[in-house]
């Protein structure tokens, strides 16, 4: 999953956002990315270690903090990981996926922008992808590239 743009513009305001708590602070400025895959992190973006079925995100903070990110959100259960980090900020929550949705909630209403829903058991992606087509003919649009129909995908795009 790509890195998108958030209207958060410092550390503070990602905690607030997000419902987290400051554990670490960082040196490298944050520029409002942020991003659950750690293969394709920006550098000064936030990693946001998630749980899922196959991965659990915290197994990657390490990595990730190599790559010159800004720093981390993880849950307060994996504390243990900001004595590890020496040159990034740590933000702790009490589910990163649901902090993740927090961030991305406090974005939607900072934002004047117009969000589509398509739902339905059959032809979601044929749809969203005829309604972008017509609707590029006179605005700005943006929508997913694969199929990011989930908790996590919706608030990444």
């Amino acid at each position: 999953m790509e890195a998108k743009d958030f209207i958060i513009k410092n550390i503070d305001d990602l905690a607030s956002a997000c419902g987290g708590e400051i554990v670490k602070r960082g040196t490298l400025p944050f520029f409002g990315k942020l991003s659950t895959d750690s293969r394709n992190l920006l550098p000064n973006s936030f990693f946001v270690a998630v749980k899922g079925a196959n991965f659990d995100g915290h197994d990657f903070v390490l990595k990730a903090m190599q790559q010159n990110i800004s720093g981390v959100i993880i849950e307060k259960s994996r504390i243990e990981l900001a004595e590890k980090i020496d040159n990034g900020s740590v933000i702790c929550v009490e589910n990163t996926v649901e902090a993740l949705g927090k961030a991305a909630n406090f974005k939607r209403k900072q934002s004047r922008i117009n969000v589509f829903g398509i739902t339905g058991s059959v032809g979601k992606t044929s749809t969203r992808e005829i309604l972008k087509s017509i609707l590029a003919q006179k605005h700005k649009v943006h929508g997913p590239v694969k199929n990011f129909n989930n908790h996590i995908g919706v608030p990444l795009t």
